[in-house]
């Protein structure tokens, strides 16, 4: 879901570089549907990334300038 997004945000010259979180449902027949995208970590899921992050969290903030 996210790639396709971020792919065509870049075809129309709108390249995007930061967190993109999508709230998802799954429809009737069973196939996965975008409610929302957001500019930000979903909530709680970041509590558990944040724990497994190995890498330093200050640093790859930075890369994506």
């Amino acid at each position: 879901m996210i790639l396709p997004t971020v792919r065509g945000m870049a075809a129309e010259g709108n390249a995007y570089t930061g967190f993109l979180y999508a709230g998802l449902m799954i429809d009737a027949a069973g196939a996965p549907r975008v409610i929302e995208y957001n500019c930000r970590f979903g909530d709680p899921e970041t509590q558990p990334i944040m724990l497994r992050l190995a890498s330093d969290f200050a640093a790859l903030l930075l890369s994506g300038r």
